[in-house]
């Protein structure tokens, strides 16, 4: 399910707010700090690109219209230079071209200036919970190589076979764009349907019920049956056993 947004602090959660309004970037920030993530403030587009440089960020929260440039655009930079950090565009009144843009650029969402800010505190916990998966999972990988590279390890890796060949599923599942997609709507809806998916991604039913059951059989989605329906939600437990797994693998230092 989305994480709750009336959570406790998690101050390991770092949001850069960039808006060229001093108000509105002071109303963001009281918001976030209200969510529970601590808050770095910019104005300008090179004033975030240098944070980003020499900060460590996890969420960037952007105007879309800002004095020395454009929040999509900077949207596909973040995505391209640091494919960790989420990113939620804010967009003019009416303008949803622009958020959409924004996603097809790798926002993780957008929001409507001054008409849905209600939906600001379950997005950042989405984009939050999706940063620190990602992360996990990205840490995962480095292991589980460092572990196949070990010539001195192979018995214990022998041992926990099953361990490692289920971080393996977790990995080859997302290497698919289309997957990383469906678990991206899962993050922001709590739980889909099949129908739902192949709605939203355009594509025909069987293969999205295929994706579905490679995402299933990796643990990185569960399923549960409500009335009629099968709804989908992410497997964010068995994703964290799993990493747990090969930590406990690696060498203590």
């Amino acid at each position: 399910m989305l994480p709750n947004s009336t959570h406790t602090p998690d101050e390991t959660i770092t949001v850069l707010v960039l808006d060229d309004d001093p108000h509105l970037r002071a109303l963001l920030v009281y918001q976030v700090k209200k969510t529970g993530f601590k808050t770095v403030e910019a104005d300008t587009v090179k004033a975030a690109l240098h944070i980003l440089e020499t900060q460590a960020i996890n969420l960037v929260l952007t105007d879309v219209m800002l004095p020395d440039g454009n929040g999509v655009e900077l949207t596909r930079m973040i995505k391209t230079a640091y494919p960790l950090i989420e990113v939620i565009a804010i967009t003019s009144e009416g303008r949803i071209s622009d958020g959409v843009q924004a996603i097809k650029n790798g926002a993780f969402d957008y929001l409507e200036k001054g008409s849905d800010n209600h939906r600001l505190p379950p997005l950042l916990a989405g984009a939050a919970e999706k940063h620190r998966l990602q992360s996990q999972l990205k840490q995962l990988d480095e292991k589980v190589d460092d572990l196949n590279t070990e010539a001195n390890r192979k018995d214990l890796i022998a041992e926990n076979a099953k361990q490692l060949e289920k971080a393996s599923l977790i990995l080859k599942a997302l290497q698919s764009p289309l997957r990383q997609r469906i678990l991206h709507l899962m993050f922001t809806r709590g739980h889909v349907t099949v129908t739902e998916v192949y709605t939203e991604m355009d594509i025909d039913q069987p293969i999205a019920s295929q994706h579905l059951a490679i995402l299933k059989n990796a643990g990185l989605v569960e399923s549960s049956r409500e009335g009629k329906s099968v709804q989908y939600s992410a497997n964010y437990t068995g994703i964290e056993k799993i990493v747990a797994v090969v930590q406990q693998l690696m060498p203590k230092e």
